[in-house]
């Protein structure tokens, strides 16, 4: 019986932690690539990555202000944001974003994403461009 109550307490203290409340730290695996962080404020969250942008040769960060919708679930939101990002290589860049993605939030304290970020690069030039990338989140 005891062996039970123990199972139980750290189930629910597993439980209680699995929740996107804390930390997100991760990977993104696309364009670009490397290592993001993220935040829940609320339903809603902050995210950055500092990555490595393939098409541009460049080192790559971006912020973005995410807003989630829960329409298809609690578990599975669709969110919009608007942030911005900096390219450093040869020619520095910097781009407004629009991210539009899908999150699946695991019972445990994982998230995995897609998503596809329509930007407007400002500087060295003006361009349309769309970028990709999929990732997870570990929670803490």
């Amino acid at each position: 019986m005891k062996k039970l109550i123990v199972i139980c307490l750290l189930a629910m203290g597993l439980s209680a932690s699995a929740q996107q409340d804390g930390l997100g730290l991760g990977v993104i695996i696309g364009e670009p690539t490397g290592l993001s962080v993220k935040k829940f404020v609320g339903d809603d969250a902050f995210s950055a990555a500092a990555a490595w942008s393939v098409k541009y040769d460049y080192f790559y960060v971006h912020l973005d202000y995410l807003k989630h919708n829960y329409f298809l679930g609690d578990q599975l939101p669709v969110y919009i944001g608007l942030g911005g990002a900096l390219g450093f290589g040869k020619d520095m860049a910097v781009t407004a974003r629009v991210p539009l993605g899908i999150s699946y939030l695991f019972r445990g304290p994982f998230d995995v994403f897609f998503e596809v970020v329509p930007g407007l690069r400002i500087i060295p030039e003006t361009d349309f461009d769309v970028m990709g990338a999929g990732g997870f989140h570990f929670y803490f």
